[in-house]
């Protein structure tokens, strides 16, 4: 019977939003070790399909001390770059020397980006951005062989030019505009922020710390369940450190106690068979098992 409900949840086309939100705080050092641009890049994309796949609200970029200011904007870019649908980076992404090796990027491919369709109501769910708005109608720009305009009657709220909307259309035509609840059930892709420090990038959000350390504990039942009643309650913040420091060590630099806050420090690659584990390998394994804890209680 579980294994029945488990599998109905699997055929669901578009993928749910969690009941409270994955928020991952990143350094931007993670891609200061990295030789040239193109690498540089590489990695910001393993950073990206990382949290697309395992349904991440919020990456927050955080500047530690072994990043330059240059790293925190560069990381942003790119993860702006990729999470935006292929059809809408000439509109809102400026040409950008910065951009130069964003043809070694894998494809994103979120929901956002047309890539999940409603087959079941024969209508396909796209984001599309307002570029132009008069009296009577606005167009948008959907990556359709041309724009689409329509009376602003249909509209359910206030929007102005750059905005980002998310429409149904089947084949060229213009359905409807989705609506907010719809919107909030279902995932769509991450959201990009960065802060000056692990501190600050901690202090924006109501959320209960996950530390990714060699020095925590292992996910056995019971950090398991205890995880399970907090992410019952409040969104889970997932902290990893750089390539040469944990959380702690970073805070410690930063001037202040990271064991002082509320937090639970976990280790997600007990017995490694290797020396170090990359901050981005670090995420792969700790998504995937957090979501794993998660999915199987149900709270998908």
């Amino acid at each position: 019977m579980r294994e029945q409900e488990i599998s109905k949840n699997l055929l669901i086309k578009i993928p749910p939003r969690r009941r409270n939100r994955f928020i991952v705080h990143i350094p931007a050092s993670v891609i200061s070790v990295e030789k040239g641009v193109f690498k540089k890049t590489f990695v910001a994309g393993l950073i990206a399909r990382a949290c697309g796949i395992f349904r991440v609200d919020i990456i927050d970029i955080y500047k530690d001390p072994d990043a330059e200011s240059e790293d925190v904007i560069f990381l942003k870019k790119i993860l702006d770059y990729i999470r935006t649908p292929h059809y809408l980076r000439k509109i809102l992404i400026p040409l950008d020397k910065d951009l130069r090796g964003v043809g070694v990027l894998p494809p994103l491919t979120t929901p956002n980006q047309g890539s999940f369709e409603e087959t079941s109501k024969n209508y396909e769910i796209r984001e599309a951005v307002i570029i132009k708005k008069s009296r009577d109608k606005i167009c948008m720009e959907a990556g359709l062989s041309d724009k689409i305009c329509v009376k602003r009657d249909k509209l359910r709220k206030k929007l102005d030019v750059g905005d980002i909307v998310y429409i149904k259309i089947r084949g060229e035509e213009f359905i409807d505009f989705i609506d907010e609840d719809f919107l909030k059930r279902y995932y769509w892709v991450f959201d990009v922020s960065t802060s000056d420090s692990l501190r600050d990038s901690l202090r924006k959000y109501d959320s209960y710390l996950l530390i990714s350390t060699r020095k925590g504990v292992y996910l056995d039942e019971e950090i398991s369940r205890k995880i399970l009643e907090i992410f019952d309650k409040k969104d889970l913040s997932i902290v990893f450190g750089s390539p040469e420091k944990d959380p702690d060590e970073i805070a410690e630099i930063e001037k202040w106690d990271l064991n002082k806050l509320i937090h639970i420090s976990i280790n997600t690659a007990p017995l490694q068979g290797v020396r170090s584990i990359r901050t981005y390998e670090a995420l792969y394994i700790t998504l995937a098992l957090l979501n794993n804890i998660i999915f199987l209680s149900k709270s998908f």
